[in-house]
């Protein structure tokens, strides 16, 4: 009687070809990065602002009941509006 040797199933996943290609992969890019020549960005330095007018601010507060103030006197949106657009 000849016995045959059943090969049995292996349930686990063989990682070592992909940490192959993954260090292959981390040698070609830490040899290539030195290589590349980064983008020259110029940024504006503190003396280059725009000289803008100091504007005094708007102060507008809504009530609990509603009521919408404009530095301190009560008007309705649409006036509120329009009083907003002025000043700005």
């Amino acid at each position: 009687m000849s016995r045959t040797r059943k090969r049995r199933m292996m349930n686990q996943i063989n990682v070592v070809p992909y940490i192959d290609v993954t260090l292959v992969l981390l040698v070609i890019f830490m040899v290539t990065a030195p290589m590349t020549n980064p983008g020259v960005v110029e940024l504006p330095g503190a003396g280059q602002s725009l000289n803008q007018p100091k504007l005094p601010p708007v102060v507008v507060t809504v009530k609990k009941d509603g009521n919408i103030e404009l530095e301190g006197k009560t008007m309705q949106r649409d006036t509120m509006l329009a009083a907003v657009k002025t000043q700005l």
